[in-house]
């Protein structure tokens, strides 16, 4: 008697438990659907009641904000790692009522290394985290999309990009090789991929590394970015795995390996070197205007006298600076190229150069070098 008694308490107990857990998942589910109509921007004044986390991974706390949030968070490993911040860098905040986007800075404030701020961005619904010198410059260049400039002994410049192929429109690795993986990629593309095994052995990565990755209508070229980033958790940029394109062959190695020739490359910065010149604009003379109404029959000018100061006659007040602000703007883009993949990359530590001739930017770089340019001006 006593057991049928119990038996059904826990009857009860576990049909209210389901009760509310459907109620749970239906307001959630409202809640999602709700936050998926608000606008991005509206969502990142939402106030947050309570955080706490203490030595939490990096990688988890993104993962929190995103639930609470309603808006993806996307970091940006590769320039992360540049400045010793990982997924599993521990983050300790503890806060009370503060809106969401404060609550990004004050978490990113945290755990930034001295002299290397962090910061982010949104771009839609995904709020995108790095460093902020990454996220100032995003929009200062793009020279790293412009064309090639054909000389004539080339005639046309030798392929660096992926050939854009069809999305994929479902991949599902779990837990297969890095082999298969590749030799999927290799079908279903039709590209000629070769990928340095030795160099990635030396990081511990081998063919049979297993692989864990779902996605749908994903390009090629960003299905090779995401296996590399996966591949390169924890490790600096001279010991992550990138992917490359040299002469139509899509390599796979590790920084190191394509940190060891050096090719050149030309840009044509016209557009950047631009400098306007501050004219002096006409004047109008209101009395000669009164004087030209009263006196319709004489030869009166409603437009003032400019012949004032040494740079009148040549109407261009800022005289011979013009050439020191070009100049000013060739160091300026010299320094920011140089920083946004660190000064060893450069030389005397580093292998590569930068110069810029009449209105030509010759970069001489390692396959690596400009992997992270690209990157960085993406």
């Amino acid at each position: 008697m006593e057991a049928k008694r119990i038996f059904s308490v826990l009857s009860v107990l576990v049909v209210v438990a389901l009760l509310r857990a459907a109620g749970l998942a239906e307001s959630t589910g409202e809640a999602s659907t709700a936050s998926n109509r608000e606008p991005p921007a509206r969502l990142l004044l939402k106030t947050i009641e309570r955080v706490s986390f203490s030595n939490m991974p990096l990688s988890r706390v993104f993962d929190y904000y995103s639930k609470i949030s309603g808006l993806d968070i996307q970091a940006d490993w590769s320039a992360l790692r540049e400045v010793g911040i990982t997924a599993t860098t521990p983050v300790t905040l503890k806060a009370r009522k503060v809106r969401y986007d404060r609550l990004l800075d004050l978490t990113l404030s945290s755990i930034a290394p001295d002299q290397h701020p962090l910061a982010w961005r949104l771009s839609g619904k995904v709020i995108i985290v790095s460093t902020q010198m990454r996220i100032l410059l995003r929009n200062r260049l793009r020279f790293i999309s412009l064309p090639v400039v054909k000389t004539a002994r080339r005639g046309v410049p030798k392929q660096r990009e992926l050939p854009r192929k069809t999305t994929l429109r479902r991949v599902d690795f779990s837990d297969i090789s890095l082999k298969e993986a590749i030799d999927f990629i290799r079908d279903a593309s039709g590209a000629n991929i070769h990928v340095n095994w030795r160099a990635l052995e030396t990081i511990g990565i081998t063919r049979d590394t297993k692989i864990n990755l779902k996605a749908r209508d994903i390009s090629i070229a960003r299905l090779l970015t995401l296996i590399t980033d996966q591949l390169s958790v924890g490790q600096d940029k001279y010991s992550s795995v990138y992917w490359v394109v040299e002469d139509g062959v899509v390599e796979i190695a590790t920084g190191e390996a394509l940190n060891r020739s050096t090719r050149v490359e030309v840009y044509d910065i016209s557009d950047l070197l631009l400098v306007v010149p501050n004219f002096v604009g006409p004047t109008i003379s209101l009395t000669q205007t009164a004087n030209a109404v009263s006196n319709a029959n004489n030869n009166y000018s409603i437009w003032g006298d400019n012949n004032t100061g040494n740079n009148a006659s040549s109407g261009n007040i800022e005289g011979a600076s013009i050439a020191e602000q070009r100049q000013k703007l060739k160091d300026q883009l010299i320094e920011i190229i140089k920083m946004s993949i660190g000064e060893e990359m450069w030389a005397p530590e580093g292998k590569g150069s930068v110069r810029i001739l009449g209105n030509k930017l010759i970069i001489s770089q390692t396959p690596l070098g400009f992997k992270l340019l690209k990157r960085a001006f993406r």
